[in-house]
């Protein structure tokens, strides 16, 4: 052939963390399982916006508009209040 295919056995002298390159028997540390998704201050600019979108989607519609007028009203400011909240709570 003119091309060389290379096994999984020839990778395996390089080092890497992820589980699949892992070989039997290891065990994860706890670093590896106890990882952060998210951070606290993402996770607290998200719920800022979610909840002044459902605020805002609320009064529309107790305002007497449409269920559609709300949603669209809801999106919108959760759309702004999250670039907002990521501004005001700065690193």
């Amino acid at each position: 052939m003119w091309f060389k295919v290379r096994d999984r056995a020839s990778q395996s002298d390089r080092s890497c963390d992820q589980p699949h390159c892992m070989k039997q028997g290891e065990e994860i540390t706890d670093h590896e399982e106890q990882r952060e998704l998210i951070t606290e201050r993402t996770a607290l600019v998200f719920l800022l916006g979610t909840l002044s979108g459902a605020g805002a989607a609320s009064l529309t519609y107790f305002a007497r508009h449409s269920g559609f007028d709300a949603v669209l009203v809801g999106i919108g400011t959760v759309a702004v209040a999250i670039k907002f909240f990521d501004w005001l709570i700065r690193r």
